[in-house]
């Protein structure tokens, strides 16, 4: 009876033994196979994804690598100011003036008159009947206004002025011209539209020209 209990207890053992080898041979396999996935021959789609290698990028994540077209760079605003204008304007007392013409110009725009081919030959045969200025004692004075500024004498004795340069001609003439006693010749140069209404308010007006001809 004892033997055949050893016998048993015995087998009971060797199978006990077999179970626990197979078992560790069992572990063995998986951590090979295991290994092998991830070895050199594991296939790229089942390896996770790294920057330098190849596959698909996950979702929301984003590489700094590859071949894509990089965004284009943006210019910033122009922080240079614009060139300031170098429009400029003549005023009467700027202007040269060598001509009867320019005289008229120069006088229409003093008083604020319309520059117009009516009012400069009105003025300028105006001046040619006065003959003040050009070849005459009478200097920057074309119409020969009595009215004293600094510095200017009288050049006659009817008192006509002569002036140190033409602002103070110009401004000399626009004052006698304002100075109440001459409304008609104003309206005339105001409206600018006829020869022959500006020759004949100086005609009719105290100025002393009387009546002149209108150079063609």
């Amino acid at each position: 009876m004892i033997c055949g209990a050893a016998t048993a207890a015995h087998k009971v053992g060797v199978a006990r033994l077999r179970a626990a080898q197979t078992a560790v041979v069992g572990s063995l396999g998986d951590s090979n196979q295991a290994l092998a996935s991830s070895g050199p021959g594991a296939s790229r789609g089942a390896r996770p994804h790294t920057p330098d290698q190849g596959g698909a990028t996950p979702p929301g994540q984003r590489t700094t690598t590859g071949t894509g077209v990089a965004p284009a760079p943006t210019m910033a605003p122009s922080t240079t100011a614009p060139a300031p204008s170098t429009t400029t304007t003549t005023s009467p007392a700027q202007m040269v003036i060598n001509t009867s013409h320019d005289f008229a110009i120069a006088l229409l725009e003093t008083l604020g008159d319309p520059v117009t081919s009516q009012n400069t030959g009105a003025i300028v045969s105006w001046a040619r009947a006065e003959g003040g200025a050009w070849n005459s004692p009478a200097k920057y004075n074309p119409l020969n206004t009595t009215r004293r500024m600094p510095g200017s004498y009288s050049m006659n004795g009817a008192g006509v002025q002569a002036y140190t340069s033409w602002p103070e001609g110009l401004a000399a003439t626009a004052q006698t011209l304002q100075a109440g006693a001459y409304g008609r010749i104003l309206s005339a140069l105001k409206a600018g539209n006829s020869e022959q209404a500006v020759e004949q308010a100086v005609a009719s007006s105290p100025w002393g020209t009387g009546s002149f001809q209108l150079l063609p």
